[in-house]
């Protein structure tokens, strides 16, 4: 196509504003030239794009059309199936703190008992499934923090907001991690007797850790084995400072992990509704899983593992980032070797507008992982999502 023509077809299409036509590749290149665009026209309303009648225009590079001020009427054009074009993705490793609570009730079992003979505490699981974490997946992570919940080892401490470990490359701080778990254990958590302090345990996050890089994706994990709790009267609010990490820029999204069996309605406790309180910290995290639980919860030591595993090898594996943000979001498509998946977070993808995001869960992510080699991602925009 001539470079005139390709301009007088824009021009046609200046009436019917519900198309544009884009360049898209997954190459690593995307231009979107709104002067001489190429590439197939993109339906924004599904089925509402013309065919631009051409008669009237001349190809003639020297003679260029004389009435492309006053196009006439393009005829109806077809349906939005045959009109999806690729979106440019990256996969940039992602930046992770991980927000502990290492309060007086991690020292019991998951049940909320006192070991006995055999049994584990809520803390000795933790760090066994970080340790296996940080092994399997801390090379995949740019940077990795860490904060824990107290910061002070004073009996009944609820002094919270100091990082134990800065954000930085796996090589430093994956061992300062698993360093600054072992310092704890069973014995001297219940001798600590630490509170929940979790508002300032993520407000400290947002005044010291610096996830502020716009070109990844910045999480915070947060996991906690009971309600956020100091003295009487001391009120928490952590649902805010969950939504004030997600309102910076860039964007932080929190992922929320509740540990234990205690992690039930209780109908004698002042805050009786500990499920529909995570519940609300993951949807203000934007990480809300489908169902009526929306945050991961972890009944023993097997499934902080899998949740664990899930988040962390998720973000790093399965998370994209759009080169540019679409006008319509809803018309984004996540595929897999060339087939349309569903837009769900059980074993589709999501796509997040603040980060410029495309996120594959379930099935799909694990396909992902499992097959990197032959597996092939790809981005579309322009047409409805197909089904698994």
């Amino acid at each position: 196509m001539t470079r005139h023509l390709r301009f007088a077809l824009l021009l046609a299409f200046a009436a019917a504003p519900a198309c544009a036509r884009y360049e898209g590749t997954t190459g690593g290149n995307e231009s979107e030239d709104l002067a001489f665009p190429g590439g197939p026209v993109v339906c924004v309303d599904p089925g509402d794009c013309p065919n631009a009648d051409l008669s009237h225009q001349s190809t003639d590079m020297a003679t260029p059309a004389t009435d492309m001020a006053t196009p006439t009427t393009p005829p109806a054009g077809p349906t939005c199936s045959a009109q999806t074009f690729p979106l440019v993705i990256t996969k940039a490793a992602p930046n992770i703190h991980l927000v502990i609570d290492r309060s007086g009730s991690m020292s019991l079992n998951s049940a909320g008992a006192v070991p006995s003979a055999g049994q584990t505490a809520k803390w000795e699981d933790l760090a066994v499934s970080l340790d296996g974490i940080l092994t399997s997946y801390g090379n995949l992570a740019n940077a990795w923090g860490m904060s824990l919940f107290p910061t002070e080892t004073a009996v009944h401490s609820c002094v919270a907001g100091n990082i134990a470990v800065g954000l930085a490359a796996p090589a430093t701080s994956v061992p300062q991690i698993k360093s600054a778990i072992g310092v704890y254990n069973r014995t001297n958590l219940l001798a600590y007797n630490g509170y929940t302090p979790t508002e300032q345990a993520i407000q400290g996050v947002i005044d010291h850790v610096p996830l502020t890089d716009g070109t990844r994706n910045n999480y915070v994990v947060l996991m906690t084995d009971g309600l956020p709790k100091c003295a009487p009267g001391f009120n928490q609010d952590v649902t805010t400072k969950i939504a004030a990490l997600y309102a910076q820029n860039p964007p932080v999204r929190t992922f929320v992990i509740g540990f234990g069996s205690e992690l039930v309605p209780d109908p004698i406790a002042a805050q009786a509704t500990n499920p529909a309180l995570l519940n609300d910290w993951a949807v203000a995290g934007h990480t809300a899983l489908a169902g009526a639980t929306k945050y991961y919860q972890a009944g023993n030591a097997a499934a902080l593992s899998t949740a664990f595993t899930d988040i962390v090898s998720g973000v790093a594996s399965c998370t994209f980032t759009l080169s540019t943000a679409p006008a319509n979001p809803s018309l984004v498509v996540g595929t897999l070797n060339g087939s349309p998946i569903a837009n769900d977070l059980t074993n589709g993808f999501t796509y997040d507008v603040a980060t410029q995001s495309v996120t594959f869960h379930g099935s799909s992510c694990n396909l992902i992982k499992n097959n990197p080699a032959t597996t092939a991602v790809s981005v579309v925009y322009g047409c409805p999502a197909g089904t698994i």
